[in-house]
């Protein structure tokens, strides 16, 4: 439900790390049950990182890390939805 979203994208942004580590959690992850969805909305939320924040704001300025920040937010979101309605009828599903 809305939890689910809600812990992949904060667990998505917080989380620092290499794709290398994250990539076997998320296949761990999605053995014990994490939707498709989810999965795509944890890997699109990686790009916005608070780290990073700091420097973008130094170098685009605080509206723009406000507006990209937020724009990468509600596509990642739009892109689960996408991915999860995609993924229930791929044979990569009917495989797991």
């Amino acid at each position: 439900g809305l939890k689910g979203w809600l812990y992949a994208s904060l667990g998505s942004i917080f989380i620092s790390g290499p794709p290398y580590v994250v990539l076997p959690i998320l296949g761990e992850l999605k053995k014990h049950g994490m939707r498709y969805a989810f999965i795509a909305v944890f890997m699109n939320n990686r790009n916005v990182q608070p780290a990073f924040l700091p420097v973008m704001v130094f170098y685009f300025g605080l509206p723009f890390t406000i507006i990209i920040s937020v724009y990468i937010m509600i596509f990642a979101i739009i892109t689960g939805l996408i991915m999860g309605k995609l993924m229930v009828y791929s044979p990569a599903s009917i495989e797991d």
